[in-house]
């Protein structure tokens, strides 16, 4: 909504987010952390499903590429701060 990124469903279970222009000194240092997290590999990334996984899992069941977003968003929930996950249809 702020204008870092964009978001387009793919499917009813897949989004392609792409960043739409880079953080500044706006963002809370846990907004930051969650962005940096799901750009770290480039301007153009898809959210599926073992990314959004509800329930919290070992780091051995999840790739390389989603355990930055987990940690983030762990981080920020450990914080206290609200954290938006999307509902499964």
């Amino acid at each position: 909504a702020r204008g870092y990124l964009s978001i387009t469903p793919l499917s009813t279970r897949d989004w392609r987010l792409v960043a739409q222009r880079g953080p500044d000194g706006s963002l809370r240092p846990e907004e930051l952390t969650v962005l940096q997290a799901v750009f770290a590999a480039g301007p153009d990334t898809t959210l599926a499903p073992p990314a959004r996984s509800r329930r919290p899992r070992a780091a051995a069941a999840g790739s390389p590429a989603d355990r930055p977003v987990a940690a983030a968003v762990a981080e920020a929930a450990a914080a206290g701060e609200r954290v938006i996950t999307p509902e499964r249809g």
